[in-house]
């Protein structure tokens, strides 16, 4: 089972472990049949269309396309698989200088959430820790290695809503006159 980060020392930490002990690497269909979203059998089928197919994708693409598994299943197999931690972003405090170094609509659109900055590697939370275009765009854009950990998706929405809200009211003209009086 994954770790679950609630706060920052936690996270540091979980950096640190990470550095120091060698990645296990699974296979993700075993990891689905140990977590009982498929069968060996449907597995076995998978794989020959697979292997079939050139066109067909990825492992994980091709179960969501015969609906054997869904998003939040396989998110979750990934997370084991890669052996990535999950964030509790209801109890995670982020520290407003780390979110702004993430455009809002970068946020937004492509669901990613800055956590923390440790020396040149930046943190994010993202439904989709192993998407590397994501990764890539957002190294980019900071100039920082970047680090994912998993994220529910209906917790993100709630913390981009609020640390991007709260940035985007401060930015009105009303918080200025407000300021001012």
């Amino acid at each position: 089972m994954p770790n679950i980060i609630s706060d920052q020392q936690q996270l540091i930490a979980y950096l640190q472990q990470r550095t120091e002990s060698p990645r296990r690497h699974r296979r993700l269909g075993e990891v689905l049949i140990n977590q009982g979203h498929i069968s060996p059998l449907q597995l076995q089928d998978a794989l020959s269309h697979q292997q079939t197919n050139e066109q067909s994708g990825r492992l994980g693409q091709i179960l969501l396309k015969q609906e054997l598994v869904d998003r939040h299943s396989l998110a979750c197999a990934l997370v084991e698989q890669l052996d990535i931690a999950q964030v509790n972003l209801d109890a995670f405090k982020v520290e407003p200088q780390v979110v702004q170094l993430l455009p809002e609509n970068l946020a937004r659109d492509r669901r990613v959430l800055p956590l923390l900055v440790q020396g040149e590697t930046l943190v994010v939370a993202t439904p989709t820790p192993s998407d590397c275009d994501l990764l890539h765009l957002v190294g980019f854009i900071t100039g920082k290695q970047i680090e994912a950990i998993q994220a529910y998706d209906e917790q993100l929405d709630r913390a981009i809503n609020l640390f991007y809200g709260a940035e985007a009211a401060l930015q009105l003209p009303e918080s200025e006159a407000l300021s001012r009086s």
